[in-house]
């Protein structure tokens, strides 16, 4: 059934990304980087826009110097017009980054399914993303990322009748803080502004532990 296939294709994803991560992260980033800025991380927290709320997972880590990999999983509750729907999103990211001296420029794709259920259909989300962006400390323990990102996604609903898709394009704008507290602990607020079809303008609070 097409419920089975897609829980087994976000299963899938997660534990991939899970385990390239921690795999990776076992074998201890000692890649030299000017700008001093960390990014092997295990992070948890709180997402949101106008689609859902929901808690989130997320993991990265280098596996070579300058290639990051990384996924997220997020348990999601419908907001709005979805108030009756719950469900989970996973999300699988390849990056490159640059090295660049006070900043670092990053490359990246990532690909994301979604899927919401209530008592009579599901909405199903598949995502792919292509960006830069550009991170740097402000100061010793206070650091910003900017970002754009190309998203296409198709997104419909599946009942017991039929299945209507529909192809939809735009633009993500991101802007991140970060707080280091530590070396190893951080908190990190970031926001997206994307049009409603995307999902709407989301933000992401979240604590991270740092490799």
């Amino acid at each position: 059934m097409i419920i089975d296939d897609m829980k087994n294709t976000l299963l899938t994803v997660s534990l991939l990304s899970a385990a390239a991560a921690l795999s990776a992260a076992s074998g201890a980033n000692s890649t030299p980087n000017p700008s001093g800025l960390v990014y092997e991380r295990i992070g948890a927290g709180y997402v949101r826009n106008s689609v859902f709320s929901g808690f989130a997972l997320s993991g990265a880590a280098f596996v070579n110097e300058s290639l990051l990999i990384g996924g997220s999983y997020t348990n999601m509750d419908g907001r709005k017009d979805y108030k009756d729907t719950s469900g989970e999103l996973a999300r699988f990211n390849l990056n490159y980054v640059l090295y660049t001296g006070a900043g670092d420029v990053i490359i990246g794709a990532s690909y994301g399914q979604g899927n919401m259920y209530s008592d009579n259909e599901v909405v199903v989300a598949d995502e792919m993303a292509f960006g830069v962006s550009y991170r740097q400390a402000i100061v010793d323990d206070l650091e910003f990322t900017v970002g754009y990102q190309r998203v296409s996604s198709k997104a419909g609903y599946v009942d017991a009748f039929s299945l209507n898709a529909q192809d939809v394009d735009g633009s993500a704008f991101t802007l991140a803080l970060r707080y280091n507290i530590t070396r190893q602990f951080d908190v990190t607020a970031t926001y997206t502004l994307q049009k409603e079809s995307l999902g709407g303008n989301t933000l992401n609070l979240s604590a991270g532990y740092n490799f």
